[in-house]
């Protein structure tokens, strides 16, 4: 995770619940008491993250689990850790 500080990422809790199809996820920052809304691919990108996975294996898992080209979950990881970079202070 391109310069996102570990303890950064260890600092959102992760809450939420699925129903059926419909998944209701949020990120807490203990650190700032900020709450953030997460979509599955997200919670699962995070979890991955927090859990000490490496950006490429985080998309390697991704693009089986969505069964997507590598390329296409690279975008969108790369833009979520952009904004993790860009929202955690």
């Amino acid at each position: 995770m391109q310069n996102v500080d570990p303890q950064r990422l260890k600092d959102l809790v992760l809450s939420g619940v699925q129903q059926g199809d419909s998944h209701d996820s949020h990120a807490f920052d203990t650190r700032t008491g900020r709450s953030y809304s997460l979509n599955p691919s997200a919670r699962q990108t995070l979890q991955l993250a927090q859990a000490g996975h490496s950006q490429a294996d985080i998309i390697s898992q991704l693009a089986k689990n969505y069964a997507q080209p590598s390329t296409v979950i690279t975008v969108g990881v790369e833009a979520f850790f952009q904004h993790l970079r860009r929202t955690l202070p």
